[in-house]
């Protein structure tokens, strides 16, 4: 290399601002020079690679998810609790009753019914029926029919049995003329219930076969029993939580408030005072309120109750909990687990 050149190549190395030139062409041993352009060509190498890496990267899209975890140490509310047999009132009890004990003979009735059609239907043998103590078997063996039925004037046997042998009395027309509330029945029409205007919903037979539905569904709509009634013949607290804990302790039927719902009948509601709510710490299967419910599925209305279970709801304190809206069905044989958490 001519010495023009040299000098050229000098005057660049000294003016450059590029590290690692200059010491590769002012070194004055070989050796030098040599380390240090391997240096050199390695930084570049090193960049280059990590330059690739990243645009590598940016063009994959990646995503990260970032988790943490918080274990608190302090205590929780736990919420309000409310169970309720779907069997509103217990068929044993309503045969005690002086009022509505009809309605346990008519269920026997209606059942005999179905068992009669299943038979003629699908050609099935279901064996003789057995009628209870209240109700009168017809001739034919096919059919209960409540003991009231009975000489009333209107053939419920297909053979006309329970109308043999009756003395009917004789009673005088009302005379003068009969005033209809038309406002009634205008209200009875607008809810779907115009089928019963007129009767009293303590007459199950007339209600019966007023029924528009094949479960006679509507029934439970319409005939309706009293909150007293509703509270001595419905499922109670003993016969209904057979078990109860409360974070692994024992609790027992007196922490629960009872109160009468329109469609399940007698419920029960643990942590139900606001002035004590109940705190915990703790999670888990393990933990929390634990219930074991007896639903006695032979001691249902099937008029009142087309389903067999237990209703659920979870709900704040002192909030009406509506189990007919929020409520959870556990049905009988099963376990069921419910889990919550508060929001902020």
């Amino acid at each position: 290399m001519s010495d023009a050149n040299c000098i050229f190549l000098r005057d660049c190395a000294s003016d450059t601002t590029a590290e690692g030139i200059p010491k590769i062409i002012l070194t004055k041993s070989l050796i030098g020079r040599i380390l240090w352009l391997i240096a050199y060509l390695l930084s570049w190498g090193t960049f280059l690679y990590l330059l690739s890496q990243m645009i590598t990267t940016f063009y994959a899209y990646p995503t990260t998810i970032s988790l943490g975890f918080t274990s608190g140490t302090g205590s929780a509310e736990f919420p309000s609790v409310t169970v309720c047999n779907m069997n509103k009132v217990s068929k044993t009890k309503l045969l005690s009753s002086a009022s509505v004990y009809e309605l346990s003979e008519l269920d026997d009735y209606v059942w005999s019914l179905i068992q009669s059609e299943a038979e003629a239907t699908y050609d099935t043998d279901l064996g003789d029926l057995t009628c209870s103590s209240g109700s009168f078997s017809c001739d034919s063996g096919a059919t209960c029919i409540p003991s009231y039925f009975v000489c009333d004037g209107t053939d419920d046997c297909t053979d006309a049995t329970d109308e043999q042998g009756c003395t009917y009395a004789t009673t005088a027309e009302p005379s003068g003329q009969t005033t209809v509330d038309y406002t009634a029945q205008s209200w009875w029409s607008d809810f779907e219930f115009s089928q019963f205007y007129g009767i009293d919903s303590s007459d199950w037979k007339s209600l019966l076969l007023a029924s528009n539905k094949e479960d006679y569904s509507d029934l439970t709509s319409y005939a309706t029993m009293s909150r007293s009634e509703v509270e001595e013949m419905g499922t109670a607290i003993d016969d209904f939580i057979v078990q109860c804990s409360f974070d692994g302790v024992d609790c027992t039927n007196s922490e629960f408030l009872q109160f009468q719902d329109d469609v399940y009948g007698n419920c029960y509601t643990y942590n139900h005072n606001s002035s004590n709510i109940i705190t915990t710490s703790r999670s888990g299967a393990d933990y929390g309120l634990k219930l074991t419910l007896f639903l006695d599925v032979d001691d249902y209305i099937g008029l009142l109750s087309h389903t067999a279970g237990a209703v659920v709801v979870v709900h704040p304190p002192m909030i009406d909990p509506l189990p007919d809206v929020n409520g959870i069905f556990s049905y009988p044989g099963t376990s069921t687990l419910i889990s919550s958490h508060k929001v902020a």
